[in-house]
């Protein structure tokens, strides 16, 4: 039986579309009509809706310094050099920079409608800040510089911000002769807080700008630095160590193998060598209020050099010194003081407090708010026996204190001041010998009475160990280039504040074989810890 193969056939089919006159036109005419409304409607919302929708211009905000604020009718709209749409109209423009005078301008903004979504109409301001508050301006980028000074070491990843470098870069030119002066002045105040190479960098790049005016230094710029360089040798007896310190080691054992270094060094061992004493109880204790203060006197000795570690034979030793201790050794001249017997206790601390409640526990909040201390301030008050030292004490309470007891002066110590001992006056009186210092021990958990933490030949309690105390003076790693080899100060002027505050001493904490008269250390000025307290001295200034 046969069977029939299907076959499929495809067929296209065709199905024609006629479109059918509309108002008696032709739809080849009303087809041309509408595809041409539709394009102009195109162009209309393209080249002219935006035009007229957001009428106005495109500026570009510049300012001298950079990274101002830029406030348009009110509102915070960027930071220059930035570029931002403005609608057309009057708008009041104010550029603000903190430490700067603002600046503020009436503009009238246009615009154009045609094609401003692709082409917008451009404006361009731009204005010139002139610094009003210089001293404070210089005074952050102060504390900024020498935050980094304490620092010890800096990795690939961990760089310092050039801070000097930037604001100085942003401040010039400046055609005031004076400003230009009180700049390098303010750069030189910085050399105290500049100890390791990349602060170097910061500092001398900036001072090149600074003496340049933000111009390429040509020959006349580097005449001006060479004749600052060779005034600092001049004038800053020091000037060598604080260079060496910062050169790297190679450059370093060339520099020490130099005749000129081998001249300064051995000036430097004669200035060493040279009848140093040791204070001494110099007339009769003075008391002001239930504070007994100690005439301490006037004299000379060796800053630095106490204990075991004797005098420095070598270059390196003088290295060691810097780099470990942040100090130089150097004779170093005090005058006569009077010094708290004791540190001041939580009792001396309680009268201050009912006279000044600004003070109080109860107000920590505003205080922090203001920067005077941290949350710690006076924690475990309770717990404090009423003559242990006054512990978790700021600098500025500590400050704050001293100025009270200022307040109680009789007529017959006119001409005296209290404060916070400085540092040569601290380790100075340090000097002469004790015994029975409060250092770390078996079952020991906190600070001794004042009256039981070691006494020395002056009648002075607890100068070595017990709590670190505070001193008046900011700490600067460099401070020493400030130093004469007479014992006095030269003319290099540190007149802006540090970053911390130097403290001496030790504490309870700390084992004894650590701490010495000489030893240094810092803290932020709010800070208030359970190792630190303070004492005031009466001076005559």
């Amino acid at each position: 039986m046969s069977k029939k193969r299907r076959q499929a056939v495809n067929k296209e089919e065709e199905t024609a579309v006629k479109l059918k006159p509309f108002l008696g036109m032709q739809p080849g005419f009303y087809l041309t009509v509408l595809y041409g409304i539709i394009l102009i409607l195109i162009l209309f919302l393209v080249l002219f809706v935006p035009g007229i929708a957001w009428h106005g211009s495109k500026i570009t905000f510049n300012s001298f310094p950079d990274d101002s604020a830029v406030y348009i009718d009110g509102a915070y709209t960027g930071s220059t050099p930035f570029t931002v749409f403005v609608k057309s109209g009057g708008h009041l423009i104010e550029v603000k920079k903190p430490f700067y005078r603002v600046r503020k301008d009436d503009i009238s903004v246009e615009g154009k409608i045609f094609a401003s979504l692709f082409a917008p109409r451009k404006m361009e301001y731009s204005t010139e800040l002139s610094l009003e508050e210089p001293d404070e301006y210089f005074a952050l980028l102060h504390r900024e510089y020498n935050k980094w000074s304490l620092i010890d070491s800096f990795y690939p990843s961990y760089q310092p911000q050039p801070v000097l470098h930037d604001a100085v870069s942003g401040m010039l030119p400046l055609e005031d002769t004076r400003k230009r002066k009180e700049l390098i002045g303010f750069l030189e105040s910085c050399m105290a807080g500049t100890s390791n190479q990349v602060l170097l960098r910061d500092l001398l790049s900036s001072y090149a700008l600074a003496v340049s005016n933000g111009r390429p230094l040509g020959p006349a710029g580097l005449i001006d630095l060479a004749d600052r360089l060779i005034f600092y040798l001049e004038e800053y007896d020091y000037f060598p160590f604080w260079i060496v310190q910062m050169l790297p080691d190679q450059i370093r054992e060339i520099a020490f193998s130099t005749e000129w270094f081998e001249k300064e060094y051995q000036i430097y061992l004669d200035s060493l060598n040279r009848e140093a004493g040791v204070p001494s109880v110099s007339g009769n204790t003075v008391t002001l209020g239930n504070t007994d203060f100690i005439p301490v006197s006037s004299g000379n000795y060796i800053r630095g050099f106490y204990g075991n570690r004797g005098l420095a034979i070598a270059p390196a030793d003088i290295l060691f010194f810097l780099e470990n201790d942040a100090l130089l050794p150097r004779y170093t001249s005090v005058d006569g003081f009077y010094c708290a017997a004791t540190e001041v206790t939580k009792s001396q601390f309680s009268a201050f407090l009912e006279e000044n409640s600004r003070w109080k526990g109860e107000n920590l909040d505003r205080l922090q708010e203001e920067n005077l201390v941290t949350e710690d301030y006076l924690k475990n008050w309770s717990e404090l026996a009423p003559e242990n030292p006054v512990v978790f004490i700021s600098y500025f309470a500590a400050e704050a204190y001293c100025q009270w007891m200022e307040s109680l002066l009789p007529s017959s110590l006119q001409g005296y001041h209290v404060r916070l001992p400085r540092e040569h006056e601290w380790e100075w009186a340090a000097l002469s010998p004790g015994e029975n210092a409060v250092f770390f021990g078996l079952n020991r958990s906190g600070p001794a009475d004042v009256l039981n933490s070691g006494i020395n030949n002056l009648g002075i309690y607890g100068l070595m160990g017990n709590v670190w105390e505070w001193c008046d003076n900011w700490f600067f790693p460099s401070d020493f280039l400030a130093s004469s080899r007479d014992g006095g100060s030269n003319s290099l002027d540190i007149m802006y504040p540090g970053a911390e505050k130097a403290v001496r001493g030790g504490s309870w904490a700390n084992e004894e074989q650590e701490i010495l008269a000489s030893t240094r250390a810092s803290q932020p000025p709010s800070w208030c810890t359970p190792f630190l307290g303070f004492r005031p001295v009466l001076v005559k200034e």
